[in-house]
C-alpha cells in the first residue's frame, strides 16, 4: 500500500487530529510541550496506557530530518488497522507504544521554508544572525536557501540532540546558536529537550528508539554494561533483522555524544538505540520514501512481539 508522504506540521497536526476522531479507543494525543515559536510537541500513545510495557518512538529531532514524521505517521496508521488488532491481540494489551512524530518543529519548519516560516520576529532575527556567524566558516552557507534548508537546529539554534546531560560539558560544536552543533547555555535548556524527557520518565518505557538520517544504519551500545547491554543489543538485532540495516556500535564509531540516545542508556538506564534512515543527503527526497517504509513496515509488530508477555 502506497503511504501519503506527510512530513509539514500543519499536516502532521491535522493527520493525528483526524485518527484520533477514527480511532478514539486506539489512539490518544497529549501535547508534551510547546515551543519557541508556539508549535505544539505531540506525543500519540497507541494502546492500553495501562500496560507492562511501554515503547517510546521519536522522529524529527533534527529539523532537516522531516522524512521520518512521514514514516512515523505511516506506523501510526498501520497499528490503528483493524487487521493489525485481530493480528496482535494477544499482545497489544502488555504494550503501549508513545509515538512524537516531530520533537523539532520550528526545526522542520525553518528547513521547509526559511525564516519566513517563524512567526516570532525576534526568532527571525536570531536565524539570521546564524547564518551570518556560519558564513565565515562555510562558503556554501552563501546561498541563504541552501543554508536553511539544511537547518538541524531548533528556532533558538540549538541542537536539540546535543543538549542533553551526557557528555554535554565535553561536547564542544559550535561556539554559538547556529544551524548545527550549538549545545546551548545549559543541558535540558531546550523546550524539546524537556518534552522529551518528560515522556520518558512519565512512562518509564522498557525501550527507546531515535530516528535520525541518513547512512542506512542502527547505532547502539553507548558503553553501557551488563543486563543494558544485553537489553540493547537484543533491541538493536531486531530491529537490523528485519530492515537489514547495519548494527554500529558508538563506542567503536566514536560518535558524538549530549544525544538523547547517549543520555537514555547513561542516566535513564533504558535501552536505546539511534536509526539513521535513508542513504543520501538530508532533506532526504521523496523518492526514497517507499522504500524506507518498506523497511519498517513490520516494525511495531516485531517490538510488539519482542515486549509482549
Amino acid at each position: 500500500m502506497e503511504k501519503k508522504f506527510i512530513h509539514t506540521y500543519q499536516g502532521m497536526k491535522q493527520y493525528l487530529i483526524d485518527m484520533e476522531k477514527l480511532y478514539k479507543s486506539r489512539i490518544c494525543l497529549h501535547t508534551l510541550g510547546i515551543t519557541a515559536d508556539k508549535r505544539e510537541i505531540i506525543e500519540a500513545s497507541l494502546g492500553y496506557r495501562n500496560a507492562s510495557r511501554h515503547i517510546l518512538i521519536h522522529a524529527a529531532v533534527h529539523g532537516r530530518e522531516y522524512g521520518n514524521t512521514a514514516l512515523v505517521l505511516a506506523l501510526i496508521e498501520d497499528y490503528l488497522q483493524d487487521s493489525f488488532q485481530k493480528n496482535h491481540l494477544s499482545l497489544i494489551k502488555d504494550v503501549c507504544f508513545h509515538l512524537i512524530p516531530m520533537v523539532n518543529p520550528d526545526g522542520v519548519v525553518i528547513s521547509q521554508q526559511g525564516p519566513k516560516g517563524i512567526q516570532n520576529l525576534q526568532l527571525r532575527k536570531r536565524l539570521l544572525l546564524c547564518r551570518k556567524r556560519d558564513q565565515k566558516y562555510e562558503k556554501s552557507f552563501s546561498d541563504e536557501q541552501t543554508y536553511f534548508r539544511k537547518w538541524k537546529a531548533n528556532a533558538r539554534g540549538v541542537d536539540i540532540n546535543r543538549n542533553f546531560n551526557s557528555g554535554w560539558k565535553k561536547y564542544i560544536g559550535s561556539p554559538w546558536p547556529s544551524f548545527a552543533g550549538y549545545k546551548g547555555k545549559s543541558p535540558e535548556s531546550e523546550k524539546e529537550t524537556q518534552a522529551l524527557l518528560k515522556a520518558a520518565r512519565r512512562w518509564s518505557p522498557c525501550c527507546c528508539i531515535s530516528f535520525h538520517s541518513c547512512g542506512n544504519l542502527i547505532y547502539w551500545n553507548y558503553g553501557c554494561k551488563g543486563k543494558l547491554l544485553v537489553e540493547d543489543k537484543k533491541l538493536a538485532q531486531c530491529i537490523g533483522k528485519i530492515t537489514g540495516y547495519d548494527l554500529h556500535s558508538t563506542i567503536n564509531a566514536r560518535t558524538q555524544r549530549a544525544g538523547c540516545s547517549d543520555y537514555f542508556m547513561e542516566k535513564l538506564r533504558i535501552p536505546s538505540v539511534t536509526i539513521e534512515t535513508g542513504s543520501t543527503e538530508c532533506p532526504l527526497p521523496i523518492r526514497e520514501y517507499s522504500r524506507i517504509y518498506r523497511q519498517f513496515l513490520m516494525l511495531l509488530p516485531a517490538l510488539t512481539f519482542l515486549y509482549g508477555k
